[in-house]
C-alpha cells in the first residue's frame, strides 16, 4: 500500500465515522421530538444541545486523530521498502499516562521506533495504529484522539501527565513546551481543554524496576516520587496509595500544594502545565461553597488555602479540599470539602488561636463558645 492508498484509506474512515456520528445526532434529535411534549421545554433543549456538543466534539477529535495521521508526515512503509534509511537508535523517551500508559521510543530525527504499552488499557489505545516512522508530534496527535474516542479522555477527565527523557536538558525544556502546546491545540478544536503536566525524568534501572512494580509507567513513578520528596505531608507511606491514584487526582494534589515564598526554591519549577482541571471545584468555588453554607462573611477573610488532601480509610472518597481561612482577629478556621460537589465534611475549630482573655464567670473567652452554625 503506497502514502496516496493510505490517506485514501484514512479519509475513507473518516467520512465514515463522520455519517454514523451524525446518524446518531439525527436519531437522537428526532427521539427528542417525539419524547418532548412541549416543544419550547427550555431545559430540555438546553441539555440536548449540550448532547449535541459532546457528540460534535467527538467527532472533531477523531478528525484529528485520522487526518493526524495521514497528511504530511511519513507514513509507514511498505514490506517491500527498505528499513536502512531508518535511524532505530533512541535518542528520546516518552510517557503519557492518563489511565493508559504508553511509552514512545523516539530516535534523533523525531521519528517513532515504537510505542509500548504499559497496561491493557494502553493496549486498547494502540490497537490498530501503525506509528513506527511516523513524526512524534503526529503520534502524540493520534495516541490523545484515540484515548478520547475510547473514552479515557473527557471533559470531566482530562488530564494527562507528559514526561521526557532525552540527550539534552535544553531539548527536553522545548520538547516539553512543544508537546504541552501540541495536545492543547487538539483539545481547542474541539472546544475541550486539557490539564496538562509536563516533566522531565531521568530514567535508571531502580526506577524502571520500582515503576513495574508498582504496575505503572516510569513517569507516573517519577511524579510520584517528586511529591513525596518535595511536598509537606507526603511520606514513604503513602507512596502505595499514590501510585494506585489516577493522573486526574494526582493533578489535583500536585496543583493545589503549597506554594513557596516568592524568595523559595520551587522544586517543580521546570515543569510545564497548562490548564484547568476538569470534575473538581476551583478555589473559588470551594471558598463560595464555605460562605453559602455557614454565616461567614467574605468581608471579614483576610485570606485563605485551599489544598486537596488524601483520606485513609474511606471507600467513597480517596481524596477531599483541606480549607483554612483566616479571619480579620485572627482566627482561623479549617474545613473538610468535597472536592467534586462542595457538600462541607467537617469543620475542626482546634485552630482557632487560644483566648487573649478570659470570662471572669465561665473562665472562657465568650467568643470560643460560640458555635458557627450553618444555614
Amino acid at each position: 500500500m503506497n502514502e496516496n492508498d493510505m490517506k485514501k484509506k484514512i479519509k475513507q474512515a473518516y467520512e465514515k465515522q463522520n455519517l454514523d456520528l451524525l446518524s446518531k445526532i439525527e436519531t437522537s434529535c428526532q427521539a427528542e421530538k417525539q419524547a418532548s411534549p412541549t416543544q419550547g421545554s427550555l431545559n430540555k433543549s438546553f441539555a440536548f444541545s449540550r448532547l449535541y456538543r459532546s457528540v460534535i466534539a467527538s467527532v472533531v477529535c477523531f478528525a484529528l486523530f485520522l487526518t493526524g495521521l495521514g497528511i504530511g508526515f511519513v507514513i509507514p512503509k511498505d514490506k517491500g521498502q527498505s528499513d536502512s534509511a531508518f535511524d532505530d537508535s533512541i535518542e528520546t523517551l516518552v510517557y503519557l499516562d492518563v489511565n493508559p500508559s504508553i511509552e514512545l521510543q523516539v530516535n534523533s530525527e523525531s521519528k517513532i521506533i515504537s510505542c509500548l504499552p504499559a497496561n491493557d488499557d494502553a493496549e486498547i489505545i494502540l490497537d490498530g495504529l501503525e506509528l513506527k516512522g511516523v513524526d512524534m508530534n503526529t503520534a502524540l496527535t493520534a495516541i490523545i484522539g484515540s484515548m478520547h474516542v475510547n473514552g479515557y479522555l473527557s471533559s470531566d477527565s482530562n488530564s494527562i501527565l507528559v514526561s521526557v527523557n532525552t540527550s539534552s536538558e535544553e531539548k527536553e525544556t522545548i520538547l516539553l513546551e512543544n508537546i504541552t502546546d501540541g495536545i492543547s491545540k487538539v483539545f481547542k478544536e474541539s472546544d475541550m481543554e486539557c490539564s496538562i503536566i509536563a516533566q522531565s525524568v531521568e530514567i535508571d534501572d531502580d526506577l524502571k524496576r520500582r515503576a513495574k512494580e508498582n504496575g505503572i509507567s516510569a513517569g507516573k513513578m517519577h511524579l510520584v516520587d517528586k511529591m513525596i520528596e518535595e511536598i509537606d505531608g507526603f511520606s514513604e507511606d503513602d507512596r502505595k496509595n499514590l501510585s494506585g491514584m489516577s493522573i486526574k487526582e494526582l493533578n489535583l494534589m500536585y496543583s493545589t500544594r503549597p506554594k513557596p515564598d516568592d524568595e523559595g526554591h520551587d522544586p517543580f519549577d521546570k515543569d510545564v502545565t497548562s490548564g484547568a482541571i476538569g470534575g473538581y471545584l476551583n478555589d473559588e468555588a470551594v471558598i463560595n461553597a464555605i460562605l453559602e453554607a455557614t454565616e461567614l462573611d467574605s468581608e471579614n477573610i483576610v485570606k485563605y488555602f485551599v489544598r486537596a488532601k488524601l483520606v485513609h480509610g474511606n471507600e467513597d472518597r480517596n481524596m477531599i479540599y483541606e480549607a483554612k481561612i483566616i479571619l480579620k482577629d485572627g482566627k482561623e478556621l479549617l474545613f473538610e470539602v468535597d472536592c467534586s460537589t462542595g457538600e462541607i465534611i467537617k469543620l475542626d475549630s482546634s485552630m482557632l488561636p487560644p483566648p487573649e482573655f478570659k470570662d471572669e464567670e465561665k473562665g472562657e473567652h465568650p467568643e470560643m463558645n460560640r458555635p458557627i452554625r450553618f444555614k
